[in-house]
């Protein structure tokens, strides 16, 4: 087999990772396993392959890649960095200790090895941005215009600054938060990618991009960013959280999960706590986990030291879930009694007292949803269910044919 050159090398390799940063790990691994016939050795493959285990969740084969990648090139600190961000996700306590007594052993410098250790600290952040020679003075001015909404006389003076400082990170920043602020989302999108193009350590520039993707509603582009800022970043609990957030939106509970459990596992303060066990419930609820749903919500509900209506309802859905339809009641009319057309209240309610038999108590609630919100798909659901208390077969017939038909 003729040895393979450079370019082709290089090419092979960028298109790998844009496949990775499109979420298309299928073909990712498809086009490593097929360059890895003629490079078996080579450690930028086995990286990649762990960057995509990383993104699809299978931690416990990452590791095995980035272990791999580094027995190769174990100087490279970039995969040291990707290996001790799985070790932190992994589930396994055992792994951190196995990280660093591996990291000790390895030749690296003194200075290395603490720089990488250093992660291991819950208040480690990645490098700035670089300025590329940009001026503090002019920094400052660029923040100052950015604070102040001047956007049009930010994007002058910074687009005047990078013909000077062609690599500034910072400059591209700034002008991609201008054209964000803006909602010109695809300028922002090119700044913030030349940012993260001369600071790919910094874990700024990939949250900037994500933030990007949200807009647009690509969030499984935006998961893929954090992902990455993660790598760089693996103690920030923000960029949990904005994981975590993603897979609510792409309906991917039980992934979630995962990460929201280690926002309560981490949380520094009691408000920080009770908002990450009202996510976890939820998600827990989404994922048909009533009973851990409500272990996590009935923690966060003694916690709680406000009146907040978010977590009444989903403690409330938890109880009505394990059939504590009492406890339910109760906490609906806590809801009720300050948003007395609460819609989702009322049907859940009425839900609760179908359970308990109270059928004309709850065809009323079921009635006053849906003059409240005549557009609730659930309130529909929820009557077409409810045999005992609608009987009119002309009802129950118009609520299936909304249902099938898709108007509401």
């Amino acid at each position: 087999m003729l040895p393979l050159n450079k370019v082709f090398i290089n090419d092979s390799m960028r298109a790998i990772s844009v496949e990775i940063e499109l979420g298309n790990y299928g073909s990712a691994v498809d086009k490593i396993y097929k360059l890895a016939k003629s490079l078996p050795n080579y450690h930028a493959l086995h990286f990649e392959l762990g960057r995509v285990y990383i993104f699809s969740e299978q931690i416990d084969l990452a590791i095995e890649s980035f272990k791999k990648a580094i027995s190769l090139k174990p100087e490279e600190l970039i995969i040291w960095n990707a290996y001790l961000n799985a070790v932190i996700l992994s589930v396994d306590p055992k792994l951190k200790t196995i990280f660093i007594n591996e990291l000790q052993d390895a030749d690296l410098s003194r200075a290395q090895k603490e720089l990488i250790i250093q992660k291991l600290n819950s208040k480690y952040r990645s490098p700035p941005l670089s300025d590329g020679g940009v001026s503090i003075g002019s920094s400052r001015e660029l923040k100052t215009l950015l604070e102040k909404n001047k956007l049009d006389e930010l994007l002058r003076k910074a687009t005047a600054l990078t013909k000077k400082h062609e690599k500034s990170a910072s400059l591209f920043s700034f002008l991609g938060a201008a054209f964000f602020l803006q909602k010109d989302y695809s300028q922002a999108l090119v700044n913030f990618s030349k940012a993260r193009d001369f600071a790919p350590l910094s874990a700024e520039p990939y949250t900037n991009i994500a933030s990007v993707y949200l807009k647009q509603e690509k969030i499984g582009l935006a998961l893929g960013q954090f992902k990455e800022a993660l790598v760089r970043e693996p103690n920030s609990m923000k960029i949990v959280s904005d994981i975590a957030e993603c897979y609510n939106l792409l309906k991917n509970y039980s992934l979630a999960v995962r990460y929201l459990e280690l926002l309560v596992k981490n949380s520094k303060s009691h408000l920080d706590k009770v908002g990450y066990l009202k996510k976890l419930g939820f998600s827990l609820l989404e994922s048909s986990r009533p009973e851990q749903a409500y272990q996590v919500l009935s923690e966060a509900y003694e916690l709680n030291m406000t009146f907040d209506i978010n977590l009444l309802f989903a403690f409330g859905r938890a109880n009505l879930d394990n059939s504590l339809n009492n406890k339910a009641i109760d906490l609906f009319d806590q809801i009720l009694a300050v948003e007395p057309e609460n819609d989702d209240a009322l049907r859940l309610k009425a839900s609760a007292l179908q359970q308990l038999g109270d059928f004309d108590s709850a065809r009323i609630l079921f009635d006053k949803a849906l003059i409240v919100n005549p557009n609730n798909g659930p309130i529909y659901r929820s009557i077409v269910m409810a045999r005992k208390i609608y009987k009119e077969d002309a009802i129950i017939n118009k609520m299936r044919h909304l249902l099938d038909t898709n108007e509401i």
